[in-house]
């Protein structure tokens, strides 16, 4: 059985709707990759996170 085409591009858009994030200017995200820390935060501005062997943890850098 063959799916069709919209099947397919909906299967996609719902896969990679939780790659997307997007902290704000005032955040940094830490990655966990395999439950250990990449080198550098990320941010601000669009940060892709690949869910199955990511973890982004969101860090307030604002000052009160």
């Amino acid at each position: 059985m063959i799916l069709p085409p919209t099947l397919i591009f909906a299967f996609i858009v719902l896969g990679t709707s939780s790659v997307h994030q997007d902290p704000t200017e005032y955040e940094r995200a830490v990655i966990f990759r395999l439950g250990k820390l990449l080198p550098a935060p990320k941010g601000p501005g669009v940060i892709l996170v690949f869910a199955p062997i990511d973890r982004m943890v969101r860090v307030g850098c604002a000052r009160s």
